[in-house]
């Protein structure tokens, strides 16, 4: 009796695989090859960092991770450093703050932001140094 389970066991086993196996190509087909990948956009051209926040990006690691522009040859005293001073009614009191091509008056500026201690927040042309708009966060009446 235990002999004749077991022939049936293995006799079922061996039909269940075969039956598996079935269907599949042989050496000599080939697989379809993969639909071609489309070329993707063309790389714009470097484009200025904007600086929106303190020490450059939410970890503060003041690391600017794009700059393709400055080596450690092309930044020497002859050509690298302060540019101009920018008139305002007191010390800067936070980091400036920098966008590119912003719209302000109808003309498209490279803009930098900077408030005071007297609550003034001033926009100047970052090329030009030139003023584009102040305001004051003073209440009426109220003193810095």
């Amino acid at each position: 009796m235990r002999f004749c389970f077991a022939a049936t066991l293995v006799t079922s086993l061996i039909a269940g695989l075969g039956a598996c196996g079935g269907g599949g190509g042989g050496l000599s087909s080939q697989p379809n090859p993969p639909p071609p990948v489309p070329p993707g956009p063309t790389p714009s051209p470097a484009q200025p960092t904007d600086v929106v926040t303190y020490k450059n990006d939410l970890a503060r690691t003041g690391q600017n991770l794009t700059e393709t522009v400055l080596t450690p040859a092309n930044v020497s005293a002859a050509g690298f450093g302060l540019l101009r001073f920018l008139a305002t009614d007191g010390k800067v009191d936070a980091q400036p703050l920098y966008l590119s091509g912003l719209t302000v008056q109808g003309a498209t500026h490279n803009v930098v932001f900077v408030a005071t201690e007297n609550d003034s927040v001033y926009a100047f042309d970052a090329d030009s140094g030139s003023t584009l708009w102040r305001v004051s966060l003073l209440g009426s009446g109220e003193t810095p």
